[in-house]
């Protein structure tokens, strides 16, 4: 086999390794989904297609503690 052909070979096998690699990874990374049923209370996440997670979310505390790592960062 030609070197050359051996070198492009190669580069094709990276190149689709790499965009395999990016796929899983974008596919495998948590999306914010709304579900009209929970209400505004609730935040859902979704990974990968398949797993769904919700958790309540409580504003006030959101709140406070951007207020505070604020107030600790600044004099």
């Amino acid at each position: 086999m030609n070197p050359a052909w051996k070198r492009l070979r190669l580069l094709s096998i990276i190149a689709a390794a790499v965009l395999a690699t990016g796929a899983a990874v974008t596919a495998g990374l948590p999306q914010g989904v709304s579900d009209a049923r929970l209400g505004p209370g609730w935040q859902c996440n979704r990974t990968a297609f398949l797993i769904t997670t919700c958790s309540p979310v409580h504003a006030q505390q959101a709140h406070s503690g951007r207020s505070n790592i604020l107030s600790s960062v600044r004099p």
